[in-house]
């Protein structure tokens, strides 16, 4: 089941500038998923997590990894909508 930002916003209750994933492939038979989020050196985090040399905070990361966690419980169910 691949997802885009949108069927996302309908599955998790994130918004921007949280939601940290701009799209998804779930596989509900090995139960994995994998997502994309594509970072931009613009993007507010990075205005003082060292301005000159951007690193994307660990915090961050881990967050995407816990919505990413999240979708992939949420798809497995017979309706995603229904948290």
């Amino acid at each position: 089941m691949v997802l885009d930002k949108e069927q996302i916003k309908k599955i998790l209750p994130h918004r921007d500038p949280l939601l940290l994933a701009d799209s998804a492939e779930a596989d509900k038979e090995s139960l994995s998923i994998s997502s994309t989020l594509s970072v931009r050196t613009e993007m507010d985090i990075f205005r003082g997590h060292f301005p000159d040399d951007p690193v994307l905070p660990g915090v961050y990361i881990t967050e995407a990894m816990a919505q990413c966690a999240a979708l992939l419980l949420l798809c497995v169910k017979e309706e995603p909508g229904a948290k």
